[in-house]
């Protein structure tokens, strides 16, 4: 997927079968592997898709995001909403804490201008809830917390091809039905999602199950389309096999690339779809291996001294960022993984600042 502005195949589908998803899946797997020579790195190459609606990366100013514990901040819709002085709105943004991740960096770090961030992810969650259960989902995420209070329909045009309603709620702060609770535009709002590490996990690995997920994957992504979005961000799964505890699933080192290749396959059909969108697609799958086999190369984690263990001193409970406990050898700052499937602080700070320089128009590999 090249930028520019795609072919449109059909603006009349509410989501993408599960047979063009595979289709597309098993080319970009087989592109993957032919373009890279170390194919380990990468399962699906990142890749950028701008249209009018993309102002550049020092233009948003706002970000929904949607995801799972590599992405939850505890963000409640009921309580403080984002604004200038407290981006996230609640919790507050507190920049020394050890639980840091990257959609904090990416907010306050790299950020290009003043961003506010609406953080719907919870922990555990998957794509959709009536497939694998986990209490939370990208579906209930967009239709429970998104969809009835900041969708805004109706309210306020925007102008421009197939005009969008957004809304603004005057008390930012209410939980009032009056109205959606922020004020947004299309050409300034980034919508981040990032699923499937526990979709992998819980599904047995069944490709089957995966077709399916990824038909509600599409379905929720129309929705957003629907509701006015118009510049997607996508990540892809890591390789948490490489994490402390997987080491004896022969399973993952597969599944993961299926996945990747699928979601590539979606971010392409998507744009091509909708050539009023801008998509990018980020390869975390690449980046967490390079760091795996080269922190030196990274500013954030040249320090790093542990790249395969977990201490479970340091999975209960973190006092610091620095925090140090003497079986565990190293600091909790030189780990790489926090536990058996989440990274620290630095590997946060590294995704943040690439991710940021894919919305800037460069990528590094």
């Amino acid at each position: 997927m090249r930028s520019g502005v795609p072919v449109r195949i059909s603006s009349q589908l509410t989501y993408i079968p599960g047979v063009i998803i595979l289709v597309l899946t098993l080319l970009v797997f087989y592109t993957s592997l032919v373009a890279f020579r170390k194919p380990s790195y990468t399962s699906a190459p990142q890749t950028q898709q701008h249209d009018s609606h993309w102002k550049g990366w020092a233009n948003i100013d706002t970000i929904f995001s949607f995801g799972d514990s590599y992405t939850a901040t505890g963000f409640n819709l009921n309580q403080k909403q984002p604004c200038p002085e407290d981006p996230f709105g609640n919790p507050t943004y507190d920049p020394i804490s050890p639980y840091l991740k990257w959609i904090h960096y990416l907010t306050m770090t790299y950020n290009d201008s003043k961003v506010e961030t609406y953080n719907f992810a919870v922990q555990g969650a998957t794509v959709d809830q009536t497939l694998i259960n986990r209490g939370s989902a990208f579906s209930t995420q967009e239709g429970e917390k998104f969809l009835p209070n900041y969708d805004g329909q109706g309210n306020q045009t925007v102008g421009g091809d197939n005009d969008i309603a957004v809304g603004k709620r005057k008390n930012r702060n209410s939980s009032s039905k009056s109205g959606p609770l922020a004020t947004w535009a299309p050409e300034t709002t980034l919508f981040s999602v990032w699923f499937g590490i526990n979709d992998i996990v819980f599904s047995n690995r069944s490709e089957a199950l995966f077709d399916r997920i990824f038909e509600s994957y599409s379905r929720t992504l129309d929705q957003l389309h629907t509701a006015g979005a118009r510049n997607f961000l996508l990540l892809n799964v890591p390789p948490i096999h490489r994490g402390p505890n997987q080491p004896n699933d022969s399973s993952l080192p597969k599944s993961i690339p299926s996945w990747n290749a699928r979601l590539a396959a979606l971010a392409t059909i998507f744009g091509s779809m909708n050539p009023e969108t801008s998509v990018f697609l980020y390869d975390t799958y690449g980046l967490f291996n390079k760091i795996l086999d080269g922190p030196e190369d990274f500013e954030q984690t040249r320090h790093l001294g542990n790249l395969r263990d977990q201490c479970d001193k340091y999975v209960k409970k973190l006092a610091s960022q620095e925090m140090y406990e003497r079986e565990c050898g190293l600091p909790y700052d030189q780990y790489f993984w926090r536990d058996g499937l989440h990274v620290t602080f630095p590997v946060h700070r590294v995704l943040a600042e690439r991710v940021a320089g894919l919305l800037r128009g460069w990528q590094s590999r």
